[in-house]
This record gives structure tokens, sequence and C-alpha cells, in this order.
């Protein structure tokens, strides 16, 4: 049995080549930063912890506390 591709506008088949090679081209180029971009990092909980502390420790002595 034996297809045969239809061809609007009876464009050669170099014309079809271009154009696929084209789109696929332009495609990655448009959809790169989508799919390399890495997710953000997590941060270790020993990290966030001492951020924490020194913010913590930095707002207790610039300011007073409550009922002092």
């Amino acid at each position: 049995m034996s297809f045969r591709v239809r061809r609007i506008g009876g464009l050669s088949g170099a014309q079809i080549a271009l154009g696929v090679f084209l789109g696929v081209v332009g495609g990655y180029y448009i959809w790169k930063p989508v799919f390399t971009t890495e997710a953000p990092k997590e941060k270790s909980t020993v990290e966030v912890s001492s951020k924490l502390f020194s913010t913590v420790q930095a707002m207790g002595k610039t300011q007073p506390h409550e009922g002092e």
C-alpha cells in the first residue's frame, strides 16, 4: 500500500525540509529558557537557623521589649 503526501501550493521536498528545520530551530530557541531554568536550591536547616538566630538577636539589641 502506498501513501502519497499531498503538497499544498506545489512545494518541493527541499522547501518542506527547510520549513521543518526552521520550525524546529525556532521552537528550540523560543522554549530553551523554559527548560534550562533551574529550580531554586533549598537552603540547609543550619543555614536558615543561623540567619534566623542572628536576625532575632539583632532585633533584641535594637528594639526594647514590651513591658520593660
